[in-house]
């Protein structure tokens, strides 16, 4: 993996842990005659969307899945593509047989992404990539970031269609 994909993902895993990762605590105190004590309160505890997310980055891999490894996958029909890009970049060229649903529409748009398939993310730079990733993985979805793109996918023998024009 890219140094670059590799800080881009730790970036934005740091950024959704700042925005989500708060858990609530709060001890259970018992009786006592003390004047300053508290008694019969509970244990509150709630956890975050996104510390759900960083709990499976290590059992998911990093989130990040070889070409290699997704192209069987969608022959099978057990995995998704799914192309975040721009509908300008879209119109260049695209994988066959993927989804297109650009990152700005992404959160009105999920109910045409399946919930039983795993999904491999892919853009231009895998920077819009990697935030859908972890979006979707704090919906439910189990969902990964295609290393590479576009190239990788073409050299894992998968078919890449070229718009003329």
């Amino acid at each position: 993996m890219s140094k670059r994909v590799s800080a881009i993902i730790i970036i934005s895993l740091l950024i959704l842990f700042l925005i989500g990762g708060i858990v609530l605590h709060s001890q259970s105190i018992s009786g006592g005659d003390d004047v300053g004590e508290m008694q019969g309160t509970r244990a509150v505890e709630s956890t975050s969307p996104s510390q759900l997310f960083m709990k499976g980055y290590e059992e998911k891999g990093m989130y990040i899945k070889q070409a290699s490894d997704i192209l069987p996958m969608v022959e099978d029909g057990t995995a998704l593509i799914l192309d975040v890009r721009s509908y300008s970049l879209r119109e260049d060229n695209y994988i066959s047989r993927s989804r297109h649903i650009p990152m700005s529409e992404l959160l009105e748009r999920l109910d045409h992404i399946p919930t039983d398939r795993v999904v491999a993310v892919y853009c231009d730079k895998n920077i819009s990539a990697a935030y859908a990733v972890a979006f979707l993985n704090m919906q439910g979805f189990d969902a990964y970031l295609l290393e590479d793109g576009l190239e990788a996918w073409q050299d894992a023998g998968g078919s890449i269609i070229t718009c003329p024009t």
